[in-house]
């Protein structure tokens, strides 16, 4: 339920290209730089004048697309559903629902691409304290994402309704 209106259908917070980027791109990119290894290191075997120094590149590229996948890609849980009162979080199997007076705080990536959002908790779930989803894919970046936005009005709402009288969370 939002604001007093009921939800029938849940909308889909997260990018639908998250499985392209988490399980596609990140295999193309590692196998790709691992044949060409694989292929440079065997050419040196047999003779071929390849220079030392060349043989480093795939190994580099390798190394460091793996450590940004793992900072950047991978972290993403691969679904994010507004259920009303909360979100559903979908990685894999795995299911959970996280209501939005568990959220402590929310921050969102606006300059890399895609764009992020991570959704601070106060205690942790089966995904961890923190949650980041991939946002869907918008043409001009300038100013927050209006899911982001929403996401912002949603919870603050609920800190209000749940303050005590006369306090502030």
């Amino acid at each position: 339920m939002i604001d007093g209106v009921e939800n029938p259908r849940p909308r889909r917070l997260s990018s639908k290209m998250t499985w392209f980027y988490k399980r596609v791109f990140t295999v193309w990119w590692l196998g790709i730089t691992s044949i060409v290894a694989v292929g440079m290191i065997a050419s040196k075997i047999q003779g071929q004048p390849i220079p030392i120094a060349v043989l480093f590149i795939p190994l580099i590229m390798f190394g460091a697309g793996y450590v940004l996948f793992r900072i950047l890609v991978w972290r993403n849980v691969d679904q994010a559903w507004d259920a009303g009162d909360g979100l559903v979080i979908c990685n894999r199997s795995q299911k959970e629902f996280v209501p939005l007076s568990a959220v402590r705080n929310i921050s969102w990536s606006q300059w890399q691409n895609p764009e992020t959002i991570t959704l601070w908790l106060y205690a942790p779930t089966q995904f961890g304290d923190e949650i980041t989803f991939m946002l869907p894919t918008r043409w001009l970046k300038f100013g927050r994402h209006s899911i982001v936005t929403e996401l912002l009005d949603r919870v603050e709402k609920v800190r209000r309704r749940t303050a005590p009288e006369g306090g502030t969370i």
